[in-house]
C-alpha cells in the first residue's frame, strides 16, 4: 500500500516523551500501512537511539540523525527530504496524539489540498505523563493537586531524582482511558487568543506552529526549506513564506492531541548564531512589512489580539483616503526604524 502521509518528528533528549508519542501512533484509526513516522534525532545524548532500535511498531518508522545538535529547522529539513509521501505532517516529539490525529489531517487535506493545515489553536492543552526532577517544587505541587484527583499521584514523586513515568507505553496501547485522566483542564490559549488564532484575515502564518501541521512537500521545497539559523521561530518563518506564496491557512476545529508537559526551563532556546530570531528575520526580509516589524512590540504568541488588531487598523488606513493612507505609510516607516533600532 502507498504511503499517503509522512509524519516528521524531530527530537532532542526527549526519550520518555518520544516513546509515549510513538506508542500513541499505534492507536491511529488511519490504516497503519498508509503512513510513516520519521523520527529525526538532533544529537540526543539520553539513549534515544537505543530505545528506537528496540521499538517495532505496526507502522513504518524511519529513524534519522543529524549527528551533532543542529537545531530543529535542520531536523525538519532532513525529515522532509527523506519523506516517502508528498504529504507532510509535522508533529512534535512531546505531542501525544489522539487516535483520529492522522484521519483528521487527512480529511482536511482532501478538502483543502493546497492549504496549510494547522491544529493551532486547538492543541494548547497539556497532559502530565512524566514527573521530571527539574520541576520546581511549585510546579510539582500544582501537578500533584491535579493527579491526586484521578489517582495518578504518589508523594514519593516530590523527592525523586529520576524521571517518573505516570503511565507507560502499554497503558497507551491498552488503557488509553487511564492516560487521558492526566489531561490538564486548563488550555494554554485563553478564549480571546483562541479566537484570534482561528482568524486568518491578517497574518495567517501565525498558525504555522509545527506541533501539529500538514502541508505538501513541494511547497516546502518551493519556499526554500527551513532556515537552519532559526532554532526559534523557524516554523513561523516558513509559514510567512508560504503565506506570501498565496497558500491558504486552515485551522483544525477539534483537539487532535495534547502537549506532554515538561519543566519551564526546558523551553529556553537560543539561535545557533546567538542572534535573536527577530534580528535574523528583519535582516533577511527587511522591516517594511509591519507583520514582521510589529513583532518587536507585540508577541503573536502571547499578545495575538493586540498584534492582529494593529495590523487590521493599518490595513484599513491603507485602504482609506489619501490622508489615511499617508498616515499608515508614516506609521509603518517609523515602525520600521524603531524595529531595526531595537534588534540592532
Amino acid at each position: 500500500m502507498t504511503i499517503q502521509y509522512s509524519v516528521v518528528m524531530p527530537t532532542f533528549n526527549r526519550k520518555e516523551q518520544l516513546m509515549l508519542t510513538l506508542a500513541s501512533f499505534e492507536n491511529q484509526t488511519f490504516p497503519m500501512d498508509q503512513f510513516e513516522v520519521i523520527v529525526v534525532d538532533d544529537g540526543s545524548t539520553d539513549g534515544t537511539d537505543a530505545e528506537i532500535r528496540n521499538y517495532h511498531p505496526p507502522y513504518t518508522l524511519q529513524y534519522l540523525s543529524t549527528g551533532n545538535w543542529s537545531g530543529i529547522p535542520a531536523a525538519w529539513n532532513l525529515g522532509v527530504k527523506n519523506a516517502t509521501s508528498p504529504n507532510i505532517i509535522f508533529c512534535d516529539a512531546d505531542f501525544f496524539v489522539l487516535p483520529h490525529f492522522i484521519e483528521t489531517h487527512h480529511q482536511y487535506i482532501v478538502n483543502h489540498p493546497d492549504a496549510v493545515i494547522s491544529s493551532i489553536p486547538n492543541c494548547g492543552r497539556g497532559i502530565y505523563l512524566q514527573i521530571f526532577p527539574e520541576y520546581a517544587f511549585e510546579e510539582k505541587e500544582w501537578i500533584a493537586n491535579l493527579l491526586r484527583q484521578v489517582g495518578l499521584w504518589d508523594d514519593s514523586y516530590f523527592s525523586s531524582n529520576q524521571v517518573v513515568k505516570i503511565v507507560n507505553e502499554d497503558d497507551v496501547r491498552d488503557n488509553l482511558e487511564k492516560v487521558l485522566k492526566a489531561v490538564c483542564p486548563v488550555d494554554y490559549f485563553p478564549q480571546v487568543l483562541r479566537e484570534e488564532y482561528a482568524k486568518t484575515d491578517v497574518a495567517p502564518w501565525v498558525l504555522a506552529i509545527n506541533r501539529s501541521l500538514s502541508v505538501q512537500k513541494k511547497y516546502i521545497e518551493r519556499a526554500g526549506w527551513f532556515d537552519e539559523r532559526l532554532v526559534r521561530g523557524g516554523d513561523w518563518d516558513m509559514g510567512y513564506r508560504l503565506d506570501k506564496m498565496g497558500l491558504p491557512f486552515i485551522s483544525v476545529d477539534k483537539i487532535v492531541g495534547y502537549h506532554q508537559e515538561h519543566p519551564n526551563l526546558f523551553r529556553k532556546q537560543i539561535t545557533k548564531t546567538g542572534e535573536s530570531h527577530l534580528k535574523i528575520i528583519l535582516d533577511k526580509y527587511g522591516a517594511e512589512d509591519p507583520e514582521l516589524s510589529l513583532q518587536t512590540f507585540f508577541s503573536p504568541w502571547d499578545e495575538g489580539k493586540q498584534f492582529k488588531d494593529m495590523l487590521r487598523i493599518l490595513h484599513t488606513l491603507k485602504q482609506g483616503t489619501g490622508f489615511q493612507k499617508r498616515l499608515a505609510d508614516s506609521f509603518i516607516n517609523d515602525l520600521k526604524k524603531i524595529a531595526l533600532e531595537i534588534v540592532r
